[in-house]
């Protein structure tokens, strides 16, 4: 029996592609770099430059006028525009991918925004109907209104309002300076207490001016202000670890509704279950709210 040969057998000779592949290839790669809008800018200019020199031209002089000024002139600004209109083109697939990538990033930073409007939606509403029982106990009516606020490590996050009036139970802002109003003394203080706020309907610049010389808050902001309270009483709760962490404000539209004696007995009795609420609050270990506002 013959030995069968082992070498290598020569393969059939590579074949170049077809001029119609070729040709396809190109016009992908000419799509892709979309220089059909490079059109116009391309030969706008030149036609541009023709027209205004075509006076200068001598028309005996054949093609003698490429070497006069006139026709270095043209072929300058025809050199230049094909060199910007080229970078432009090559460089128009990357700004497209970068312009995928940013719409592509702001759709999934949108689409975390709403989860977490709707997770800080669900624990709100359970914030305000624990405030609503609160506000019962208390005796509190259509003047008044209680905030419970969260301290972020930067500033303050209202977290929960409870108001039998509805126009006083809408949300305002959502973040608080720690250092401005009832809220700030109360963070510093323990608690606060104040029973003599000026009218703002009788006395517009007294009332704005004891907010900004006693709380830090600038008359453009107390004019802003939903409810222009005139007794207030917040107290600052602690977790267990003995960090303070929160506030709660009850606010009066009137004088002498508020008694802090009793409020304080009250939140000392409830105050922990405020406490245990907010400790199971996922967004306990994401970053700062406040940060990301510029606090």
């Amino acid at each position: 029996m013959g030995r069968v040969s082992t070498a290598a057998q020569p393969g059939p000779p590579e074949q170049t592609p077809a001029a119609p592949a070729r040709a396809a290839r190109l016009w992908r790669s000419l799509r892709e770099h979309d220089w059909l809008p490079l059109i116009p800018s391309i030969v706008g200019p030149v036609a541009l430059s023709v027209a205004v020199s075509v006076p200068g031209i001598d028309p005996h002089g054949g093609t003698a006028w490429l070497t006069s000024p006139v026709g270095v002139w043209i072929a300058i600004i025809v050199v230049l525009w094909c060199l910007s209109a080229l970078v432009i083109w090559w460089r128009e697939p990357g700004r497209r991918r970068l312009e995928q990538e940013m719409d592509g990033t702001l759709r999934q930073v949108h689409d975390l925004e709403e989860r977490l409007k709707a997770s800080q939606s669900g624990y709100y509403g359970m914030f305000r109907q624990t405030l609503r029982v609160l506000s019962n106990e208390c005796g509190l009516g259509h003047t008044e209104r209680i905030s419970f606020y969260i301290h972020d490590g930067k500033a303050f996050v209202l977290q929960g309002r409870y108001s039998d009036n509805p126009h006083y139970n809408k949300t305002g802002r959502l973040i608080y300076p720690d250092d401005q109003g009832c809220i700030g003394r109360a963070y510093a203080n323990g608690e606060w207490f104040v029973n003599d706020i000026p009218d703002y309907d009788a006395s517009r610049e007294a009332y704005l001016d004891r907010l900004q010389r006693e709380y830090s808050i600038d008359k453009r902001t107390a004019r802003a202000m939903r409810m222009k309270s005139r007794s207030l009483y917040g107290y600052g709760l602690e977790n267990h670890r003995g960090h303070k962490v929160a506030v709660i404000v009850f606010e009066s539209m009137c004088v002498d509704v508020l008694d802090s004696d009793t409020l304080r007995k009250t939140m000392r009795a409830r105050g922990s279950q405020l406490i245990a609420m907010l400790e199971e609050l996922p967004e306990r270990g994401q970053p700062s709210l406040a940060s990301n506002e510029g606090f």
